[in-house]
């Protein structure tokens, strides 16, 4: 897995106030958004904001018409 996306979904954690929709368009294997789906978790904990909600959308690149 990529550390960049890590390094993104981190990234969102600490900096989003609301409800928001991360969605990974890449082709590599769908559980990739449990450890997105963790990692925004961890960064709310840190942050106490567990209270805000997310969700993390697979749309590979290969189901486009």
């Amino acid at each position: 897995m990529s550390f960049n996306i890590l390094a993104n979904a981190k990234e969102v954690g600490a900096n989003m106030t609301g409800h928001t929709f991360v969605i990974d368009r890449s082709n590599l294997p769908i559980n990739r958004t449990r450890h997105i789906k963790e990692t925004i978790e961890s960064e709310l904990q840190k942050r106490g904001k567990d209270n805000l909600t997310f969700e993390v959308i697979s749309d590979p690149n290969f189901l486009k018409g």
